[in-house]
């Protein structure tokens, strides 16, 4: 298999499980992968996403409702924490909803933006908190489980491993934390939006939200 896609053996050893375990994230489309034939194909950057993002600590993890609980504390109580006790944090709080790299028509994303249906995260979100972070020509977007199928008619949203455009957070209808006049989410869950995918815009806000107080 050529060097831009993984079979589930690597995908496996890369990630210091089973390959039960590699395919079981296949099925539960934790990992994203193609069918090759017989076997199934991982992109390396699908790879790279679940590594940066895997909570590899014991324990049950969280659900969307616990974990946006965890989120309304907001981030004052980890001022103090070091740089690997918020990145466990950032880890455990990536169940606060399903995440799915989306293309759409480039053109459709000011109307995205500026749908009644979604609350903006990610560099917008960071921008609205005061961080000069520039924007891009993507956005992230948290919109109901109810008005998931909905909205991905609607804009002809399309999933995709590279070139993404469109970050859609999808949150349980019983988890949603946002009120109906909400356009933005708060500058933590930004920072959990940038940092999930090591956008470089994430320590700008960081130091935004903390200024500067982490541990190394």
């Amino acid at each position: 298999m050529s060097r831009e896609l993984l079979t589930l053996n690597e995908v496996a050893e890369r990630l210091k499980v089973s390959r039960r375990r590699a395919e079981a994230m296949v099925q539960s489309k934790q990992l994203p992968a193609d069918r090759l034939g017989w076997q199934w194909a991982i992109p390396v950057e699908a790879l790279r996403a679940v590594e940066n993002n895997m909570l590899r600590s014991a324990g049950r993890p969280l659900s969307e409702l616990s974990s946006w609980r965890i989120i309304g504390e907001g981030l004052g109580k980890y001022e103090k924490s070091n740089r690997d006790d918020l990145d466990l944090l950032r880890r455990r709080l990536r169940p606060r909803a399903c995440h799915v790299d989306c293309y759409v028509h480039p053109g459709l994303l000011k109307r995205i933006a500026g749908d009644f249906r979604g609350v903006l995260g990610g560099r917008a979100a960071a921008s609205d908190a005061g961080a000069p972070v520039e924007l891009s020509d993507s956005i992230d977007v948290y919109i109901r489980e109810d008005e998931r199928s909905r909205f991905v008619k609607d804009y002809a949203v399309r999933p995709t491993f590279v070139r993404a455009n469109l970050f859609l957070h999808v949150v349980e209808n019983e988890a949603w934390p946002f009120e109906s006049d909400c356009h933005f989410v708060d500058g933590f869950v930004a920072w959990l939006d940038l940092a999930d995918r090591e956008d470089r815009a994430a320590d700008t806000l960081l130091d935004r939200l903390v200024g500067g107080r982490l541990y190394a």
